[in-house]
């Protein structure tokens, strides 16, 4: 418990604290580093102290078997998130071909010296929109002299270490299975097939583990963090456990959950509005064990009509002190994260200029096969209709914990399959996460922990067999994909190395660009990521590859797009035409400075011809 706690509130203000001083200070450097370390640091010592420790429990075979896969599949996806093999830069899973491309871009370009809030790094004259707490966590690191590699491996290994404990926490065992293994039935078609792939690949409910914990690397904060807070909220309110971390604890990692992960951030703001609507609804909320035990004793000193009486009669005395201080509490917590949260939500959304995407979009899961049945079941399994039981079966079972946490959960999830929260639909399972996160320990305990045996094995079984098969076939030895060359990343940062930072290039937009790569600012980037992240691109996109093209003239384009120069592959042309001779043969590419352009103004006549720089 304590070292989950000291981690968490290292990472959370180490980032906050870095933040400031890049805005302090214009940019990250190596004393803004280390200043944010030394903040970190202090801040996890008194974390640690102030944390209350949690009881031994014995780990029962269960438990170390889930630990023991767990630790497996992180070892498996992290060592190798991305790894040399000759030549050649690779990353393991197909997944991260364009998503780790961009965490490598913002690591290096926030380490570069960027005077903060940084414009984006993929598309001209707007700011960055991205949750760049865990790249700039690394970004950091990076800073202070660790090569990228180590450190997405480093990281990666810390958060995964995090996140099973704090799954076991929350849910035990059937926690870690649940987010290890998710899945429908696509995955029966190993008994057909006899090959071990991820065969939920293609579907909408993904293995959570490869889809999302892998290549969303603001999960590696945000699903300890979360399942951390949830756990803490858990105890205090319904367990009456007292406080298990002090509030201002719960303040910073609430609070800058949203640099890291904003749609964490939005489902605990929901938590937190259950619990405080319960707490309005049920007086005795929080209160059970103190006035289990006060009701004990009063019963032992008076006959049964008079306890009734001065037992009903403090319960009307305390209803005015047990709702302000449990719902003061819930209040007082959103108060003091209401300001440092929206900074932080404006920082990442771009001052809200992104698009919110938020639109009725009720047929994203089935596709074009309408409302069809099949398609639910082979996506989900037992998984939908076990929960819908549990969220009916509260009803009649009266438990306030299982109820605020299930049917919360459960709403989210249903408004995310009318809903749409983002630019792409798929998105939304940020959020459907953390609804079948926080309902399996329920699951497990109201409903299967109640069956008998045999019933029990067959319904594990058939809920976790697709995702087991998936994330066997997904992490297997037959994976491993080309995303760079590290002789042509070499030649370009040399090639580059002269150029400030703050200087924007054009180029063909590609997820692995040498550019990309090296964590510098481009025209127009790649077309999936400016469309996910909800960017308007479309002008921009048009007016380069206009330009690109031949049709259009980089002196009046340049100014358009910010740039000052623009970089060529050797496999861009002959399809991009460059202003001036092409790169020699036996370069990777050219760049060519437009400057020249820009200061003969628009009234100028011809084209002269720019000589290119070769990179090689």
């Amino acid at each position: 418990m304590r070292p989950l706690s000291a981690a968490l509130a290292f990472a959370s203000a180490l980032v906050v604290s870095t933040t400031a001083g890049g805005f302090l200070c214009s940019g990250l450097s190596v004393r803004v580093a280390w200043a944010g370390i030394a903040c970190g640091a202090v801040t996890a010592v008194a974390a640690w102290v102030k944390t209350v420790p949690r009881k031994q429990v014995r780990l029962n075979f269960w438990d170390w078997l889930m630990f023991g896969i767990f630790a497996l599949a992180s070892l498996r996806a992290f060592l190798w998130i991305i790894y040399t093999r000759g030549d050649e830069i690779c990353v393991l899973s197909p997944n991260n071909l364009g998503d780790l491309s961009l965490h490598l871009n913002l690591i290096r370009y926030l380490s570069s010296g960027i005077a903060f809030w940084p414009e984006s790094s993929i598309l001209s004259k707007v700011p960055l929109t991205y949750p760049v707490g865990a790249d700039l966590l690394n970004s950091v690191l990076e800073t202070c002299g660790v090569e990228t590699i180590r450190g997405l491996v480093w990281v990666g290994l810390a958060g995964a270490a995090l996140a099973g404990y704090a799954l076991w926490l929350w849910g035990g065992a059937f926690g870690i299975a649940a987010f290890l293994f998710n899945g429908g039935l696509a995955g029966f078609a190993v008994l057909r097939t006899l090959q071990v792939e991820d065969f939920q690949s293609d579907m909408v409910w993904k293995n959570l583990f490869l889809s999302m914990f892998v290549t969303q690397r603001g999960l590696l904060f945000a699903v300890p963090a979360g399942l951390f807070l949830l756990h803490a909220w858990r105890e205090r309110y319904f367990r009456g456990s007292g406080h298990v971390i002090p509030l201002w604890l719960q303040l910073l990692i609430y609070a800058s959950l949203p640099l890291f992960n904003i749609h964490a951030f939005l489902f605990l703001s929901v938590v937190l509005f259950a619990i405080f609507a319960t707490s309005l609804l049920d007086p005795n909320l929080g209160n059970g064990v103190r006035l289990g035990q006060r009701a004990s004793e009063k019963r032992q000193m008076t006959s049964p009509s008079s306890a009734t009486i001065a037992n009903t009669n403090r319960r009307l005395g305390d209803l005015p002190r047990i709702v302000t201080g449990l719902s003061r509490e819930v209040f007082v917590l959103v108060a003091l994260a209401a300001v440092p949260a929206t900074v932080a939500i404006l920082l990442v959304t771009g001052f809200l200029s992104a698009s919110s995407g938020i639109r009725w979009s009720p047929g994203w899961i089935t596709g074009e096969s309408g409302w069809d049945l099949w398609v639910w079941v082979w996506n989900f399994g037992l998984a939908l209709p076990l929960c819908l039981a549990l969220a009916f079966m509260l009803l009649l079972d009266r438990d306030r914990e299982a109820r605020c946490f299930v049917w919360t959960a459960v709403c989210v999830f249903a408004l995310c399959c009318f809903v749409s929260f983002a630019p792409w639909e798929w998105d939304n399972m940020k959020l459907m996460l953390w609804s079948w996160i926080v309902i399996a320990p329920y699951l497990w305990a109201k409903l299967l922990a109640r069956m008998k045996p045999a019933a029990r094995v067959a319904i594990c079984v058939v809920l976790f067999f697709s995702g087991s098969v998936s994330l066997v076939g997904g992490l297997d030895a037959r994976h491993g994909y080309v995303i760079a060359r590290r002789s042509e990343l070499d030649g370009w940062r040399h090639a580059i190395g002269g150029i400030p930072a703050a200087v924007r290039f054009a180029c063909v937009p590609d997820y692995n660009h040498p550019l990309i790569l090296l964590g510098r600012k481009v025209a127009c980037g790649y077309e999936g990521h400016l469309w996910s992240h909800g960017l308007d691109y479309r002008r921009d996109l048009t007016v380069l590859r206009e330009a690109l093209g031949g049709q259009a003239s980089w002196r009046s384009v340049a100014p358009l797009l910010d740039v000052e120069w623009l970089a060529l592959r050797k496999s861009d042309i002959p399809d991009a035409k460059p202003p001036g001779d092409p790169p020699p043969d036996a370069a990777f590419g050219a760049l060519y400075d437009l400057r020249p352009l820009l200061k003969q103004g628009p009234a100028s006549q011809g084209s002269p011809q720019l000589q290119p720089q070769p990179v090689d």
